[in-house]
């Protein structure tokens, strides 16, 4: 009983792993309601899951091998209804290896497991992982504020970003839509009935990715409609969310063919991208470079160092084949610097055996922005999950990086929740004084309940001592539920930043008198609210407590705090949640 028990928390584990709606909760509820059912509370309940994860360091023991676990793990998941057949029968082997490796390493201590899954009655957040704190270069000289002496009158250079393609290639027209597993609209799902739902020619927005057709159709309408886009910022996730059976061969294919396109569509541009979530065979899995053999990320890396190549000087290769991380000096005067957020992603289990600053990223980058500072550089950071996601001390180091060199980054560049999202940093010393923003873009997939979307940046890069601020922004998208089979997409302009915010310019405390005045103008919070899901039309945040909450996720960092009540921070949490799950 007890070793079932332990495997029901491994595949607990693997579930949860796939960061998806369908029955998250339902799977941690069965997960709780075994301990309640033997009798235990919460308290009670977090000591024998830690017993459980003592079994399962010495279930080798037991004569099991990992065929017979997998085995048996999989009947458990189809038994407790955590998925359907297909997916249990896939998700199993999918994650299996990953995560045996990471549970039967000594050092793991079954705190960390539980905590995880119980939350604060197993152990406080703080507690999961060991502190760390990288070393920052003290300045040489005051800090400037570019904006300060920003002219208005520059000829800006223009800048493309998208982010979250999730290009499925498997995506059929007439299948269903609408099925009992995290992703549709594909053959195994089979084909919709009368009464079913079928999957449209253009795309779908509901648990449906976006198919190669809507893909060529945006980088077509981009190509003609932005020729003037200089650089292209691509900040990951190009596969699709079909987690429970991908292969590294699936990974390495889609990568490869997203690549062609961009070099197809854009053949004289100047792409710099940036390491997704879903890059990893299995979702999440980035293991540290001391992680060697079978289980290492080389395989990986070694693709992003061939094809980024394409684009990228070769002097890139060693950090993108050490850790998946690069810096570029574009032109005199402006440098792009482009993150693996993996190695701070809170669903990488592989943190969990060490995570302190993984391939040495972190400290890399304090050092080489000191660098570009006495360069007299400006910096754009790329990266694909934002900063808010991450574990508590990479978040921490990173806030610490921006907050030492705000003068030098002139702005940051995310993606990973498919939603039109900002976020801003604030002084160490003065919490009430923005020092720099990062820009969340939105997803190109319809995943899940959206529309596809991306953006232009309007730039100072083009005269002597530019600032490289982003002095203007305007998003696109198509209302992908009027397409059909003769009338394809239609990219509408959206909005413009400072046209539809009613903003002198985008400085961060432009930005974070905006929120103030959403606070209390609720016509104007609506404006950006239906931005965020690209105008598709799924939920509503009309109340105070929810505009305070969904607000207060757009003040970011340790060194700004939101003055909730206990019902405004759950609704924050809600949405922080909802946010996690879709990407």
């Amino acid at each position: 009983m007890k070793i079932l028990l332990a495997l029901f928390i491994f595949v607990n584990l693997i579930s949860l792993s796939l960061q998806i709606p369908i029955k998250k909760d339902h799977n941690l509820h069965t997960f709780k309601s075994i301990f309640q059912n033997l009798g235990a509370h919460s308290s009670t309940g977090c000591t024998i899951c830690k017993g459980l994860v003592e079994i399962l360091h010495g279930v080798g023991s037991t004569g099991l091998g990992e065929g017979e676990l997998i085995d048996i793990a999989t009947k458990i998941c189809l038994k407790a209804k955590i998925e359907d057949n297909n997916v249990c029968n896939s998700v199993t082997r999918e994650f299996a290896d990953e995560l045996w490796y990471v549970l039967m390493d000594a050092a793991l201590q079954p705190e960390k497991v539980c905590g995880w899954i119980f939350g604060d009655s197993c152990l406080h957040y703080v507690d999961y992982f060991p502190s760390w704190n990288i070393t920052i270069p003290p300045r040489t000289r005051p800090a400037t504020n570019s904006w300060k002496t920003q002219k208005s009158n520059v000829n800006p250079k223009k800048i493309l970003h998208f982010s979250d393609t999730h290009i499925d290639f498997d995506y059929l027209q007439g299948s269903n839509a609408v099925c009992n597993e995290p992703l549709c609209c594909r053959p195994v799902n089979g084909k919709a009935g009368p009464n079913d739902t079928a999957a449209p020619k253009w795309g779908f927005p509901g648990n449906c990715d976006a198919n190669p057709l809507l893909v060529n159709n945006l980088f077509n309408h981009i190509a003609l409609a932005h020729e003037d886009a200089e650089y292209i910022y691509w900040t990951g996730d190009v596969p699709a969310h079909n987690v429970w059976n991908q292969s590294r061969e699936d990974q390495i294919f889609t990568i490869k063919q997203a690549t062609k396109l961009l070099v197809q569509y854009f053949p004289h541009k100047k792409v710099f991208p940036a390491l997704g979530n879903h890059e990893g065979a299995p979702v999440n899995s980035f293991p540290p470079p001391y992680i060697t053999g079978q289980q290492s990320l080389s395989w990986l890396l070694d693709t992003l160092a061939e094809d980024w190549t394409t684009w990228l000087p070769k002097d890139t290769e060693e950090t993108i084949r050490r850790g998946g991380f690069y810096t570029v000096l574009v032109e005199e005067g402006f440098r792009v610097i482009s993150l693996n957020m993996n190695y701070g992603n809170e669903g990488n289990w592989w943190l969990w055996i060490n995570s302190k600053d993984p391939a040495g990223q972190l400290q890399w980058l304090a050092d080489t922005l000191y660098k570009a500072e006495q360069n007299n550089e400006k910096v754009h950071i790329l990266g694909h999950i934002p900063p808010s996601g991450t574990l508590l001390w990479f978040r921490f180091n990173y806030y610490r990086i921006v907050d030492r060199f705000h003068d030098t980054i002139a702005a940051q560049f995310f993606g990973h929740t498919h939603h039109d999202e900002f976020s801003l940093f604030y002084h160490s010393d003065d919490t009430e004084v923005p020092n720099n923003i990062a820009y969340i873009g939105p997803s190109v997939t319809t995943y899940n309940n959206m529309n596809p979307g991306y953006r232009t940046y309007d730039v100072d890069g083009s005269t002597t001592n530019a600032t490289w601020n982003v002095i203007n922004h305007d998003t696109f998208y198509a209302e992908i539920q009027k397409t059909d089979d003769t009338h394809p997409p239609e990219w509408l302009h959206e909005y413009n930043a400072k046209e539809a915010y009613g903003m002198k310019d985008l400085s961060p405390g432009q930005w974070h008198s905006l929120i103030q005045r959403m606070y209390n103008d609720p016509e104007l919070f609506q404006i950006m609210f239906k931005a965020y899901r690209k105008q598709y039309k799924y939920d509503t945040c009309d109340t105070l407590k929810c505009r305070r909450s969904f607000l207060c996720g757009m003040m970011d960092g340790p060194f700004k705090s939101c003055d909730l009540s206990a019902e405004e921070y759950a609704i924050f949490e809600r949405i922080r949640a909802q946010a996690s799950t879709n990407c």
